[in-house]
């Protein structure tokens, strides 16, 4: 979360994948690097993990609100 808050989206990437493969069920994981994702333009493989974060834990917000935000400006 540092380096997203610093604006190092290849790095931060690198070490939400690797958490993703430690902890494939942490809908936060899923979450993070999703919205990571979706912010260095890789929408659509973004949407995946935040619809993941969904599966894991429907009432997860954040993973919510991004999709939420892609779908209004036509993204699904």
């Amino acid at each position: 979360m540092f380096l997203l808050s610093r604006n190092q989206l290849a790095e931060a990437i690198e070490h939400l994948r690797k958490a993703v493969a430690l902890m494939p069920n942490s809908a936060d994981a899923h979450s993070n690097l999703g919205g990571a994702l979706v912010n260095a333009g890789k929408v659509d493989e973004g949407i995946q993990h935040l619809r993941r974060a969904l599966e894991l834990r429907p009432d997860h917000e954040l993973a919510r609100q991004n999709l939420a935000i892609l779908e209004r400006r036509g993204r699904r």
